[in-house]
């Protein structure tokens, strides 16, 4: 991983107001005090939370929208709606994948209003505890797939850093950090699934090609981004 990106996670407290509260703190003390370049959210809500909202929208004013936000879309599969604040216009939503990329019962379903939907491994991902364990931990969910997402992008965004030469790389870094910059590149490193409109993120396609050839796909990826 490289040391020029920021990854902060914002989902450490409790579902109840005061976590609420916390969370909207977290955000703003992430992006003004750690100036993290990604927000990832493992948590969810079934209705908006107004401010957690504008620590996202002042979030995004303060950094001239160079900033990525991660949420966790839901762990109830169609016995509930894509929760707050995935479902939030300037957050990329996460869903969670086998490791063969098939989308596990426990997703929502895919909000109207977005293109696609995008997933990534969520099911017995090894992961760190804060205890003493025994024996390894595994997880599962979509709030595991969204800290496999938010690595994505920081690798991707690691990649670009490293590229400060090319011609081009004023142009794709800066639309790498937005919400359209990142998915577009998700969906150009993404693989089909069995569900129409749900991607699954595949970065090991930049693997084995020429260094010209993947900083070509993401510069033709991010053409169209204004």
């Amino acid at each position: 991983m490289s040391q020029k990106y920021r990854i902060s996670p914002a989902g450490l407290f409790n579902r109840d107001s005061a976590g609420t509260l916390t969370r909207f703190q977290a955000i703003s003390w992430a992006s003004k005090e750690w100036k993290a370049d990604i927000i990832s959210m493992s948590f969810g809500y079934a209705e908006e939370q107004q401010c957690i909202s504008r620590a996202i929208r002042g979030t995004l004013y303060e950094r001239d929208d160079s900033i990525l936000f991660f949420a966790a879309a839901s762990n109830y599969g169609a016995n509930g709606m894509e929760m707050f604040p995935a479902r939030h216009d300037s957050v990329i939503s996460i869903r969670g994948t086998n490791s063969n990329g098939d989308f596990e019962d426990f997703n929502p379903p895919r909000n109207q209003n977005e293109e696609t939907a995008f997933g990534t491994l969520g099911l017995d991902v090894p992961s760190a505890w804060l205890s003493d364990h025994d024996d390894e931990v595994y997880m599962s969910g979509t709030s595991t797939a969204t800290a496999v997402a938010a690595g994505i992008a920081g690798a991707l965004l690691g990649y670009v850093n490293g590229k400060s030469k090319e011609s081009a790389f004023q142009d794709v870094n800066k639309k790498l950090r937005t919400r359209q910059g990142m998915q577009a590149i998700f969906r150009a490193l993404a693989s089909p699934t069995l569900k129409e409109r749900y991607l699954y993120l595949a970065p090991w396609k930049l693997m084995g090609k020429s260094d010209e050839v993947r900083w070509a796909i993401f510069v033709a990826a991010l053409s169209d981004i204004s």
